[in-house]
């Protein structure tokens, strides 16, 4: 059985991915699996650190506000289009996933080119273009959340939360992770993530306020690629990239991040009261509101988010053991479990149910299989 995996640019496309691979591996041990990501995204360390085969596709991005860049981008994808359609041909998967990186427009348009399935996989509340534009050519639609089932055909859209690596599930214990990172778990530890490619509004509040912060608690920050210069601070550990996030999450006592999906998740998982920060004017501003309704994270508004109100807000929860628990359950509360091995069993269904689909290599009944 053979998948080929579609997405990057930024991580938020690639981990609930991770999560089905991992899955399907476990009723599939020989489950053959491609990556195709962009040039220049932090994808590619990251999947060839698990062993995945990756494969970079030109893709341009899609924009939804004016920019010369616009018309170059429109040859970029034509040029994605025309290297999916050779790698099709020489690597005919049985299926072809993706959660909705602008690298799959091409991708997923040489896919039906060959008559190859389509799954897409919907993570925010609000559809991405990404999805959107190929939502009409798709044989599956998974989704998150249930208000975003009606943006979809009801036909071929299912409900199946959102997939997350089984290391965020039974996370390792804290006093090793924090021997091995030369924390100590004695005093409070705050994990920044600002996505695979760093956030450079979450990057200036960290280290403009570094001083005041270490003062009292221990700062994890994930600062993407090349994003923040070499900084000498006790009490602070930049890292540009983590391939293991469940670890960092575990020694953590409050998370600050974006509102991606990907890292919601990923929080919710591991149960983590967080401070979410969303990126303004997008689709984060959604996932954020969701979590505010369920009381589920504490939401910060970049917009109006001063200096001494993060400071504040941070010491005070760092400070209430009984507000971070509260919010820890709620966002574990909110997820569907189990969301990897619905999105396999969707797709396995599908593969048996079309007759051009059909592989001797899958079985035909998945409920045997999850």
């Amino acid at each position: 059985m053979k998948i080929i995996c579609v997405g990057g640019g930024t991580l938020g496309s690639v981990t609930p991915l991770l999560g089905v691979i991992e899955a399907w591996q476990k009723i599939e041990p020989r489950l053959e699996v491609e990556w195709w990501g962009t040039k220049q995204g932090p994808e590619k360390k990251l999947l060839k650190s698990l062993g995945i085969k990756y494969y970079s596709i030109a893709a341009g991005k899609l924009r939804r506000y004016w920019s010369l860049r616009n018309f170059s981008d429109v040859f970029q994808v034509g040029l994605g289009f025309v290297q999916a359609l050779w790698r099709f041909g020489l690597r005919r998967p049985e299926v072809v996933l993706t959660a909705g990186s602008f690298v799959a427009v091409p991708v997923g348009l040489a896919a039906k080119c060959y008559g190859l399935p389509l799954t897409l996989h919907q993570q925010d509340v609000r559809p991405s273009l990404v999805n959107k534009l190929l939502a009409p050519l798709s044989d599956l639609i998974t989704v998150t959340w249930p208000d975003s089932l009606q943006h979809f055909s009801s036909s071929r859209t299912v409900l199946t939360g959102n997939p997350v690596r089984t290391g965020f599930l039974k996370p390792p214990d804290k006093e090793l992770v924090c021997q091995k990172l030369g924390l100590k778990s004695t005093r409070p530890i705050v994990l920044v993530m600002g996505g695979g490619t760093g956030a450079a509004f979450l990057n200036e509040l960290i280290t403009a306020n570094l001083t005041v912060l270490v003062s009292f608690c221990q700062i994890i920050h994930l600062t993407g690629l090349n994003k923040v210069g070499a900084v000498n601070q006790a009490g602070y550990y930049p890292l540009p990239l983590a391939t293991d996030t469940a670890s960092l999450l575990t020694a953590a006592d409050v998370v600050v991040a974006r509102a991606g999906m990907g890292t919601i998740t990923e929080l919710a998982a591991a149960a983590k009261p967080a401070i979410i920060v969303p990126l303004p004017e997008s689709h984060q501003e959604d996932n954020a509101v969701y979590l505010e309704r369920k009381q589920a994270a504490v939401i910060l508004h970049q917009t109006s988010l001063t200096p001494g109100a993060f400071v504040d807000t941070l010491r005070q929860l760092l400070a209430t053991a009984g507000k971070r628990n509260v919010l820890g359950k709620n966002l574990q509360a909110i997820m569907i479990e189990g969301a990897a091995e619905k999105v396999v069993a969707e797709i396995i269904k599908i593969l048996n149910n079309n007759v051009k689909f059909q592989n001797p290599n899958v079985k035909s009944n998945p409920n045997d299989q999850i």
